[in-house]
């Protein structure tokens, strides 16, 4: 009964163990893509490269950023906030890891005309 249980287990092992589709989702290579309608200001803060935080701003839209995190950093975040906008308009950020969709994120401006948002986190 051991031997059986033994190598189901094995061949369990061995059919869970695809390293295609991780290849993408282990990758250190991200790429953050903004898009929408929002008209107003938008702020962004973002961690960089080497695990550091930066603040700036998108001038216009669409706009994306492109980052090979560095091996010391475990976490990437990426969050915006928009004001002086039209209600009603909107912000979408999608996150790609490799060349993987992992994550998609949407705000809409309130009755005052701006928005505050933040994708998941990404773990190293």
């Amino acid at each position: 009964m051991k031997k059986i249980i033994y190598f189901f287990m094995t061949i369990l092992l061995l059919v869970s163990c695809d390293s295609g589709s991780e290849e993408s989702n282990l990758s250190r290579d991200v790429r953050y893509e903004v898009s929408g309608t929002f008209d107003g200001s938008i702020g962004i803060s973002y961690t960089t490269q080497s695990g550091g935080v930066v603040n700036g701003n998108i001038s216009s839209l669409p706009w994306n950023l492109s980052i090979t995190y560095d091996s010391t950093v475990t976490s990437a975040s990426f969050a915006a906030a928009g004001n002086s906008g039209t209600s009603g308009k909107t912000l979408t950020i999608k996150v790609f890891r490799g060349d993987t969709l992992i994550s998609t994120t949407n705000a809409t401006a309130g009755p005052e005309g701006s928005f505050t948002m933040s994708v998941p986190t990404i773990v190293f």
